[in-house]
């Protein structure tokens, strides 16, 4: 204790010095403390600091979500051309109607229903019509993926041939390919006997 006194006090000890000291050893010392100014400057320097890791952070998640999206729209589009052949040919099987593929309307009518691209969307005709009448469905959120193109093909007697291209929405890279399904069959196999040709045709650079 005294020679904290004679540190901050001298050689000099006098009973009150020596009081004061016992209260508070450590009085004498030159305390500091962080100042307005320098409270300011620190979160002037931390706030950037912040924001960057923040900014960092939404840009990766943001990444990771459309990814995912990608992922989930492009099982759609598949799902919805399996879907499409396996009505086509339980009609065919079941009614022994015949395909009407209207070209410039890009629609394809058989039994009493049809198929068309409309609005980048293809639509269902559940009831009798053509290819300009109301009442048509869609059958997928446009949002999610467009279908770009819808062909129907006789490639020769009893063989078809249906083809959809589409994109997902959003923000694509450049080397991102379209997306292409393509499904043949003959109408006298068994519907066991589909065959399925998967292609990815990449863009065409601009």
């Amino acid at each position: 204790m005294l020679g904290v006194c004679k540190m901050v006090y001298g050689d000099e000890i006098s009973p009150t010095k020596v009081h004061n000291c016992e209260l508070n050893p450590i009085s004498g010392r030159k305390q500091h403390g962080f100042s307005l100014l320098e409270l300011l400057l620190v979160i002037a320097l931390s706030g950037p600091i912040i924001y960057a890791g923040l900014s960092t952070h939404s840009y990766f998640w943001a990444k990771a979500w459309q990814a995912q999206l990608k992922t989930r729209e492009t099982q759609n589009f598949y799902a919805l051309g399996h879907w499409l052949v396996r009505d086509l040919r339980y009609e065919l099987q079941n009614y022994s109607s015949d395909f009407q593929w209207r070209e410039q309307n890009q629609c394809l009518l058989f039994a009493n229903k049809g198929v068309r691209l409309r609005n980048q969307q293809l639509q269902w005709k559940p009831n009798e019509g053509d290819c300009t009448s109301n009442g048509w469905l869609g059958l997928h959120d446009a949002s999610g993926f467009k279908v770009t193109s819808f062909d129907f093909f006789e490639l020769n007697q009893g063989y078809f041939q249906v083809c959809i291209s589409g994109e997902v929405n959003g923000e694509l890279d450049v080397d991102t390919p379209p997306l292409q399904w393509c499904y043949s069959w003959h109408r006298g196999l068994p519907q066991g006997s589909l065959s399925s040709i998967y292609t990815m045709s990449r863009r065409a650079p601009a």
